[in-house]
C-alpha cells in the first residue's frame, strides 16, 4: 500500500511541476501551524503528505481557481472546513511525534505518525465495520453487503480497509445485539465466502443458526470448528449437546 501511495505522490508532484508549480506563491500568507519561514520545497512536501495521506488533491482544502493547474487558487483563504481540520490534525500529529521521539529515559524513537497512518489514503478514516454498519442502518442489509463487495473489489490491494475476518464479524455482532439475527446471519454468510475455514467465524455463525432453529447447519459448523480446534471446549460442548438432542452418536 505505502509503495503505491508513494508512487502516486511522485506522479502528482511531477504533474504539478509541469502545470501548477508556477502558481504556488514564493511568499506564504496566513500560516498558522507551519513555520512562517518554511521553505517552498518543505511546504510542498507537507502539502503532498496531506494529499497523499487522504487520497485527495489541492482543491480538497484550498478554494477558488482551477485545482488541477492551481491557477487562481486562494491558498491563504480559510473558507473550507477541511483546511481548518487539516491544521488541527497537523498540530495533533506534531505533538504525538514529539512524545514518540523522546521517552522518559530520553531515548529517541524512530516511530512517527502521519496523515497516512490513520487515513490510509481516504478522506474518511472510519474503519470498514463502521462504514458497512452505517450503510446497513441507512439503506438496509442488501446495500451494506453490496457495498462490502464493491469495496473489496476496488480497494483490496490498496490497504484502505481491513478485509480480514474481523470487520464483518463486528458488523454481525452489532446486528445481533440489536435483535436483527437474520441480518447478522447474512453478514456472516458473506464473510464465510471469503474466509470459509476460520473457527471463530464458523462458531459465531453456528450460534446464530442454532438460535434461529437451524440445528442441522449449526451441527455442521460446530463439527468444522472441533475438527480444526480439537481442544475448543465450548465448541465440543455445543456439538455434544446438539448431537444428544438430535439423538446422534457421540
Amino acid at each position: 500500500m505505502r509503495s503505491h501511495l508513494r508512487l502516486r505522490c511522485v506522479v502528482a508532484a511531477l504533474a504539478l511541476s509541469r502545470t501548477g508549480s508556477a502558481q504556488i506563491p514564493t511568499r506564504f500568507e496566513n500560516l498558522r501551524v507551519l513555520p512562517k519561514d518554511i521553505t517552498r520545497d518543505s511546504l510542498l512536501t507537507v502539502m503532498f503528505g496531506f494529499a497523499d495521506g487522504l487520497g485527495v488533491q489541492c482543491g480538497y482544502c484550498h478554494s477558488g481557481g482551477d485545482p488541477r493547474t492551481l491557477i487562481g487558487v486562494q491558498f491563504k483563504a480559510d473558507d473550507k472546513p477541511s483546511k481548518v481540520r487539516a491544521r488541527a490534525m497537523y498540530s495533533i500529529t506534531s505533538q504525538v511525534n514529539a512524545l514518540l521521539r523522546a521517552d522518559t529515559a530520553g531515548r529517541r524513537l524512530e516511530a512517527a505518525v502521519t496523515c497516512l497512518t490513520c487515513h490510509r489514503g481516504l478522506p474518511d478514516p472510519r474503519p470498514l465495520h463502521e462504514v458497512i454498519a452505517a450503510t446497513i442502518a441507512r439503506a438496509g442489509t442488501d446495500s451494506g453487503l453490496a457495498q462490502y463487495r464493491d469495496l473489496r473489489t476496488q480497494s483490496l490491494d490498496r490497504g484502505h480497509y481491513d478485509f480480514g475476518e474481523g470487520s464483518l464479524n463486528l458488523v454481525a455482532q452489532g446486528l445481533a445485539r440489536a435483535g436483527r439475527r437474520d441480518d447478522a446471519i447474512r453478514v456472516l454468510e458473506l464473510n464465510k465466502e471469503f474466509h470459509p475455514d476460520l473457527p471463530t467465524l464458523n462458531f459465531g455463525l453456528a450460534e446464530l443458526l442454532l438460535a434461529r432453529g437451524d440445528s442441522a447447519r449449526a451441527l455442521e459448523l460446530y463439527q468444522l470448528v472441533v475438527a480444526s480446534q480439537p481442544l475448543n471446549a465450548r465448541a465440543k460442548a455445543k456439538l455434544e449437546a446438539l448431537r444428544a438432542a438430535r439423538k446422534l452418536p457421540q
